[in-house]
């Protein structure tokens, strides 16, 4: 396909994009015009020098420039191509690499995460519950609780790969986390595995423990928790309004409860509050980026972040009473009147943000992923399709039946081990495989969008009983109106593109 991308953004300015190499051109409109020229398969050397007739409409005619300019600026377009730009760019062949056995078992010696599903219990009953009435290809909830002994194997057995040469940092921490249901209705497992985890002399001093938590139970596993300098993400919707789709299986709501438990771990403990206390908030129809923003910064003094509703894996059947439920977080902060005074607070936690972070640190040249690519740049190399994670290279997740998945939010039956009663059931060249099969399938999608050489998608996001649909695939228009949005908003608050490039991690 095409790496030449040309787009116009709202205040009228024209760029040019190269796929490619990742280059950004802010461009004259007669540069422009020759963008465009090529890119529907005009010549431009013999257009420039013949009737320079357009066939099409972008908003610059030829009248009105002079003979000279027009040469100049077909002199300059073709001079880029000369020089490497704009080639195109065969992008089945560049998503043909696949995992190995050896990508996989090094992964699993360098995993840093290991997170708990401690239990499938849960005592709130919320109605937007990514494992609730909504959502497909979970297992069923039935209450089960991780036992102690599953994780002490599962730690035993990575104990034994981080301990060999394919760690290639040994001396990185390990964070332990811990998810439900609400893990703290299993709270004797998380201080079980934590007492078992100081015990080991490999890993007391590489310890750091977290855990995502819906804030009823704080009280009672306080002191625990601090004493262990536990990390905690609190879920909590904003005030009781807000937060009335988190209730208690009996319809109460949960929302008194919570505020106690943080204003008492608040007063008792404020330095750790202060350092280890964040906060999500889940976006809906009875919240909105303004009344959340107006309530962690009358109740707390700190802002959270926020997550729109999950829309993958849905229940057919429950798609339109989702949708009801369902608030977009950007229209949401785009009709606030006070947007300037909750961009500075909520700055990061923004998709506007979150967008031109990711157009900067995947869409430009000037983020490289590796010191190697720093050296030795190479447009051509091969990739994986997708931005799904290599297996393991983030995390691995233990479900409460013993499971084994790369993360939390990838359905269960695409579970690649299992940690059994004497071992661990993990097999590196079938998980390659397994990810290899889904790669080729993903591929005949990729192989036609624009953004394939940046996706940030997870494939398991993507597969349905149909075969691959994915809901972030551009083609040409969708892409230049995606770039024409991020550089938009760089035109509009270059402030921000300015964090950005501070942000960037070397």
């Amino acid at each position: 396909m095409q790496s030449l991308v040309a787009f116009q953004t709202k205040s009228g300015n024209r760029y040019v994009y190269d796929r490619r190499t990742k280059r950004l051109l802010l461009c004259h409109p007669l540069l422009y015009l020759m963008a465009e020229l090529d890119r529907r398969g005009i010549d431009v050397s013999e257009w420039s020098k013949a009737s320079r007739e357009l066939p099409f409409e972008i908003g610059v005619s030829p009248a009105d420039f002079d003979d000279s300019e027009i040469l100049y600026y077909a002199e300059e377009w073709l001079l880029l191509k000369r020089n490497d730009m704009f080639a195109p760019i065969d992008d089945r062949a560049r998503l043909s690499r696949r995992l190995t056995e050896e990508d996989v078992a090094h992964s699993l010696a360098n995993t840093h995460h290991i997170c708990f599903e401690t239990t499938e219990a849960c005592n709130l009953n919320c109605k937007y519950c990514s494992y609730g009435q909504f959502y497909a290809g979970f297992d069923g909830r039935k209450n089960k609780q991780l036992d102690p002994e599953t994780a002490k194997r599962l730690l035993h057995a990575l104990e034994t790969r981080w301990k060999s040469p394919q760690n290639t940092n040994p001396d990185r921490r390990i964070r332990l986390s811990f998810f439900g249901g609400e893990p703290l209705v299993n709270a004797a497992f998380i201080k079980e595995v934590v007492r078992h985890a100081r015990a080991s002399e490999f890993l007391r001093d590489r310890l750091v423990f977290s855990m995502t938590t819906n804030g009823t139970l704080l009280m009672r596993n306080m002191d625990f928790l601090v004493s262990n300098n536990f990390s905690i993400l609190v879920s909590l919707d904003g005030d009781r309004r807000n937060d009335s789709y988190r209730v208690y299986h009996d319809g109460r709501s949960s929302f008194d409860d919570v505020m106690r438990n943080l204003e008492t771990l608040r007063a008792e403990h404020p330095t750790y509050f202060e350092e280890n206390v964040r906060f999500n908030a889940v976006m809906h129809d009875r919240n909105s980026v303004a009344e959340v923003h107006q309530f962690y910064r009358e109740r707390f003094g700190k802002f959270p972040a926020l997550s729109a509703l999950d829309t993958s894996n849905l229940q057919q059947s429950k798609r339109n009473e989702f949708y009801k439920m369902y608030l977009d977080v950007a229209r949401s902060f785009a009709e606030n009147e006070n947007r300037s005074e909750i961009e500075q607070d909520l700055h990061t936690n923004l998709p506007s943000t979150n967008r031109l972070m990711r157009f900067v640190n995947a869409q430009l040249e000037f983020s490289v992923p590796n010191y190697q690519d720093l050296v030795w740049p190479n447009n051509e190399s091969k990739v994986l399709p997708t931005g799904t994670c290599i297996p393991f290279s983030r995390k691995l997740y233990v479900t409460a039946s013993g499971k084994i998945l790369p993360c939390e939010r990838i359905p269960h039956a695409f579970a690649f081990g299992r940690v059994t009663e004497g071992h661990l059931d993990l097999d590196c060249r079938s998980i390659a495989d397994h990810y290899n099969k889904l790669y080729d399938e993903m591929t005949k999608l990729c192989a036609r969008c624009y953004k394939a050489n940046t996706c940030g998608q997870c494939l398991f996001k993507q597969m349905g009983p149909d075969g691959p649909k994915c809901r972030r695939f551009m083609d040409y228009d969708r892409y230049a109106q995606h770039l024409s949005e991020v550089v938009s908003d760089v035109e509009d608050r270059p402030e921000f593109y300015s964090e950005a490039m501070d942000t960037v991690v070397i």
